[in-house]
């Protein structure tokens, strides 16, 4: 799978889904000199004002879904929304739950705390193995899985400072590794690997097709994040045009070859000036029913997948 722009684990998602009428369509007006037209206006499934995105759906697309990856302020990038407001507009949607992710710091006590400001949504956090927390530091897992309330569920290994990362980047000639010159799993990997495990946690990576048969064969269960339906070199945000746009047709190929069961969804978004991680979610999940994905597997991706291991 092709890279995010955050660095964050791996998924394919597509080009954003238009919200507007077709190009060179128009309204029907009258014939020359006031003569009417001999066609009639062609009826629009948009029952609102045409050339105008529709009114909102009396059922929210993402009722009861969850979004796997969002990002939300106080942070050190800049971020669209806060915690409150990410949650806010995420049970506003009828989300059944979200989960926080930041790069330097563990997120489990912020979701605590906004799941006494915010009712109607469920909230997890977790902790992302960069240099800030030590790189692959396994105490740092052990007390973010400790933290009050126990809603830190999700275990990330390096992002931005991953060895891959920062070697394709250019910034930095070398990054923390997960596996040593032989591709053997390094020793703290291997001590957090059994503490993820032991609290039924889990890691996402970046894929091959191939790769993810196989991690799939394992048990394994893998994220798709909506963030490259808006990269690409036209993309208006300077930052996320080095990154390839990725179509939604590749995103549901892989879903039918590897199979739903293996998937969890999420966005990757929240930065400022991109969507909310709910309107993402909703772009995504809509773009994948109209390349054949199904209602059912957007569920299994979306709520029986992801609430299996949040909520277990």
């Amino acid at each position: 799978m092709p890279h995010l722009v955050c660095g964050c684990c791996h998924g394919s998602t597509a080009a954003p889904i238009g919200l507007v009428s077709a190009r060179g369509s128009r309204r029907a007006s009258g014939g020359a000199h006031g003569r009417p037209t001999a066609e009639a206006p062609r009826a629009t499934p948009n029952p609102g004002v045409q050339g105008y995105s529709p009114p909102p759906p009396p059922v929210s697309p993402i009722k009861g879904l969850i979004d796997f990856h969002t990002h939300a302020a106080p942070d050190i990038f800049g971020r669209a929304i806060d915690d409150d407001e990410l949650a806010a507009l995420a049970a506003s949607r009828q989300m059944e739950a979200i989960v926080f992710k930041n790069h330097v710091t563990h997120t489990a006590d912020r979701a605590w705390l906004v799941r006494k400001h915010v009712p109607g949504i469920k909230v997890f956090g977790g902790i992302t193995l960069n240099r800030a927390v030590g790189g692959l530091n396994p105490q740092a897992v052990e007390w973010m899985w400790r933290m009050q309330g126990g809603y830190g569920r999700v275990v990330w290994f390096p992002t931005f400072d991953a060895d891959n990362h920062v070697r394709k980047s250019g910034t930095a000639p070398s990054g923390l590794r997960v596996v040593d010159e032989r591709g053997q799993v390094l020793p703290e990997a291997r001590a957090i690997l059994k503490i993820c495990a032991a609290q039924r946690q889990f890691d996402v990576v970046d894929l091959s097709l191939a790769q993810m048969k196989k991690a799939a064969a394992m048990g394994g269960k893998m994220e798709l994040c909506a963030l490259l339906m808006l990269t690409g070199p036209d993309s208006p945000l300077e930052w996320m045009r080095h990154a390839p746009r990725i179509p939604l047709a590749d995103t549901a190929a892989r879903i039918k070859a590897v199979g739903a069961q293996h998937f969890v969804l999420g966005t990757d978004l929240g930065q400022t000036g991109n969507p909310t991680p709910a309107d993402g979610l909703q772009m995504f999940v809509t773009g994948l029913l109209a390349q054949g994905i199904t209602r059912e597997q957007i569920e299994t991706m979306g709520r029986e997948v992801p609430g299996a291991l949040l909520m277990s």
